[in-house]
C-alpha cells in the first residue's frame, strides 16, 4: 500500500488506499448482532421449555467446583483482548479471527433455535457466602439451562486458540499463558454445571471444523486476493508515475 505523502514527480500524491487503515474493525460489530441473536433465542428456547437434554454419564461424576467460575468469567475479555491485539497489530489474521466467530457463533446459536436442547445438571441451591458462589448464582440468574449444544464457551475459546498461533506478533509466552487460560475455560464449563461434557465434546467437534473452513479453506481465499490487490496497486502506481 502507498502512503499518501509520498507524491509523483509531478507532486501528485499518490494515495490508492480503498480505506481506512483500521478499516477491518467494522467486523466487531458483529457481536453486538450476536449478542442479540442469543437474547432472541433465550426468549423463544426458556428453561421450562420442552428440550432435549444434553448429558452424559460422566456428568454426575463431575462435582460442581464454584470456584472455576473465575476462570469462566475471564472467556469475556479474553475474546475482546485477542481482537484488539489484532486490530492494531494484524489484520488478516483478525480478520480469520472474526471469519471463525461469525461461523461458529451464529451455527450454533441457530442450531440451538432449530434444535431446542439443556441440561439438567444444576444443583438446585448454590451453597456459601464466598464471591465464586455469588458469581455462580449470578451467571445461572442471567443465563438459562437452555441452548447448550455445542458450547460457544468451548468454541470462543478455540477460536482465540486459533487467532494467536496464526499470527505471529503475538509471542511464544503469551501462547502458552493463553493456552493454560483456554484449558481452565473449557473446564469451567463442566465444573460450574454450564454444560455436560457432551456439551464440550461438540464444541470442539465444531472448533475443528472451523479451523479447516478458516484457517484452510478461506485463508487460501485471502491469501489469493491480497497477491491480486498487490498486482493492481503496483500497475496503479506504475500508471501514476507515467502520467
Amino acid at each position: 500500500m502507498i502512503d499518501s505523502k509520498k507524491s509523483s514527480d509531478n507532486g501528485t500524491p499518490l494515495k490508492i488506499s480503498r480505506g481506512g487503515r483500521y478499516r477491518h474493525a467494522w467486523w466487531s460489530l458483529y457481536m453486538p448482532c450476536y449478542l442479540l441473536m442469543y437474547t432472541l433465542v433465550e426468549k423463544a428456547v426458556p428453561g421450562n421449555s420442552d428440550y432435549w437434554v444434553s448429558y452424559l454419564p460422566i456428568d454426575d461424576r463431575i462435582p460442581f467446583i464454584a470456584e472455576f467460575v473465575y476462570s469462566y468469567v475471564l472467556w469475556y475479555p479474553l475474546l475482546i483482548a485477542v481482537a484488539l491485539w489484532l486490530i492494531f497489530k494484524d489484520a488478516a489474521a483478525f480478520r480469520r479471527y472474526m471469519w471463525s466467530i461469525i461461523i461458529g457463533f451464529t451455527g450454533s446459536t441457530l442450531f440451538c433455535f432449530l434444535f431446542p436442547n439443556g441440561q439438567n445438571l444444576r444443583p438446585e441451591v448454590i451453597p456459601g457466602n464466598s464471591l465464586a458462589a455469588f458469581l455462580v448464582r449470578q451467571i445461572h440468574l442471567a443465563d438459562t439451562n437452555t441452548n447448550v449444544l455445542p458450547s460457544v464457551h468451548v468454541i470462543g475459546s478455540f477460536c482465540v486458540l486459533f487467532a494467536i498461533l496464526d499470527s505471529a506478533t503475538v509471542s511464544k509466552f503469551w501462547r502458552a499463558c493463553a493456552a493454560i487460560l483456554i484449558i481452565l475455560i473449557n473446564l469451567s464449563t463442566v465444573f460450574i454445571k454450564q454444560h455436560s461434557v457432551l456439551d464440550v465434546y461438540a464444541g470442539i467437534a465444531v472448533s475443528g471444523l472451523l479451523y479447516v473452513l478458516v484457517y484452510i479453506i478461506i485463508r487460501r481465499f485471502q491469501e489469493h486476493a491480497g497477491a491480486d490487490e498487490q498486482v493492481n496497486n503496483k500497475n496503479q502506481v506504475q500508471e501514476k508515475v507515467m502520467s
